[in-house]
């Protein structure tokens, strides 16, 4: 991962992307389609804070067996931009931090798959209840989901 930083980075990192292909159906131009796509992603760690960090095992066990992303940038800093343009296409306007915010309902990637007959699931470190709009709690914190 080549990390483009500031002082702290705030970038995302997608550290696992696992398809499933073998078994999926053919979609309509003989592509496979893959049975699950995840996305996992890590942030606020340069490369050099994690890779040979005993206290980073999984990543680094990802890593040695060749999920070493060496390449990776984000869109802009601080992180939570990056999220909304990873999740929606679009920034909707925040260039920081800062919570709380309303989103504009617009088409993304949790709707374009039920629009598709496919399934979303989101998972959130944390979370303290499903639907919770607290900006942070614990190690918990909104602006990453």
């Amino acid at each position: 991962m080549r990390v483009v930083s500031r002082s702290r980075v705030c970038m995302i990192l997608l550290t696992a992307v696992s398809f499933a292909c073998a078994a999926g159906p053919l979609a309509a131009k003989g592509i496979p389609k893959p049975d699950h796509v995840i996305f996992v992603m890590e942030e606020n760690h340069s490369f050099s804070e994690i890779i040979g960090n005993s206290e980073a095992p999984y990543i680094n066990s990802l890593a040695s067996a060749g999920a070493l992303f060496t390449d990776s940038h984000a869109i802009t800093h601080p992180s939570q931009p990056n999220y909304l343009d990873l999740f929606s296409g679009s920034d909707q306007g925040v260039t920081d931090d800062s919570c709380p915010h309303t989103f504009k309902k617009i088409g993304n990637e949790e709707s374009e798959l039920i629009a598709a007959a496919l399934t979303f699931a989101g998972y959130s470190e944390g979370l303290p209840n499903k639907g919770s709009e607290v900006c942070t709690t614990g190690e918990y914190a909104r602006k990453h989901v």
